[in-house]
């Protein structure tokens, strides 16, 4: 894998993460970079800056949702917010 694949492959990623943060689906799984694909080419550089500061933006928005969904929990978890269990048997 050449760097110009990879970095393709790492914004087709960021968008995959980006769905599965609006609609709720499953992240993709995590990728590794292949140990020997060398040095960044300095034509490359401003795309791996970009793709970097859209991680960074990415990581961002994962712990904001990870912070709403704690506290969602801690919400429902209070015994003040529920209200008791209602139930009804009748016949139809």
């Amino acid at each position: 894998m050449h760097w110009a694949d990879l970095l393709e492959h790492m914004e087709d990623r960021l968008a995959a993460h980006d769905f599965a943060l609006r609609s709720g689906a499953a992240p993709p799984q995590p990728i590794e970079i292949p140990a020997d694909i060398g040095p960044l080419p300095i034509e490359l550089r401003d795309r791996a800056q970009c793709v970097l500061d859209a991680t960074k933006s990415v990581a961002e928005r994962v712990a904001e949702a990870r912070d709403q969904v704690a506290q969602s929990l801690r919400e429902g978890s209070s015994s003040e917010s529920r209200r008791p269990a209602a139930y009804l048997d009748r016949r139809v």
